[in-house]
């Protein structure tokens, strides 16, 4: 697996000083408002020279939405920096990876950036990371039964109910503790 050393480009001002370095007017840049908006996106300046804008891809979102935005966005600057400016597609499944790369040979897609003699292969490159798992921490300690319990084997849908070690805990009542999830409540259903 191929790693890029790059460089983080957060602060907007130096975003745009960045891009009018490489020779890129701040009329082509992406304009909110008539100026130019570059708040939302990730720049990476590149140690072998040049930048590159990295889009996240949102999984419920639609990947043509996103892609076409992406691109028609970047499309006017693409076409003075030329060689100087990447776009990076991150995604975070397999079948997204192929879905992304068909969408890029699309004809539709290609035209949006002209003058790119490879296609947009040469200008757009595809990313596929795994998910981070998030880190679950307890607020509260685990109770003694419910480590004898998870010793015995029984699932963690066992309630920390005190009972007689002679009698059977129950199975079905789901867990009492309180978690919390470091990562967002969608990633920790999915993990």
């Amino acid at each position: 697996m191929a790693r890029h050393t790059v460089e983080f480009v957060f602060n907007h001002e130096r975003k745009l000083s960045e891009f009018g370095e490489l020779g890129c007017e701040s009329g082509l840049l992406p304009q909110r408002g008539g100026k130019p908006y570059l708040w939302q996106d990730f720049v990476l300046e590149r140690r072998s020279g040049g930048l590159a804008v990295a889009m996240v891809d949102h999984f419920d979102w639609s990947a043509h939405r996103q892609l076409y935005r992406f691109l028609k966005r970047f499309a006017r600057s693409l076409g003075v920096l030329q060689d100087k400016l990447r776009l990076l597609v991150v995604v975070g499944t397999d079948a997204r990876f192929r879905l992304f790369t068909q969408l890029l040979n699309h004809p539709k897609f290609q035209r949006i950036v002209p003058g790119s003699s490879v296609g947009l292969a040469s200008v757009v490159k595809l990313y596929r990371v795994r998910r981070a798992v998030p880190v679950i921490r307890l607020l509260e300690p685990i109770s003694r039964e419910l480590r004898e319990l998870r010793a015995l084997g029984v699932s963690e849908t066992v309630s920390p109910i005190r009972c007689s070690r002679a009698e059977k805990p129950p199975t079905t009542i789901p867990a009492t503790r309180t978690a919390k999830a470091s990562g967002s409540n969608e990633e920790a259903s999915h993990a």
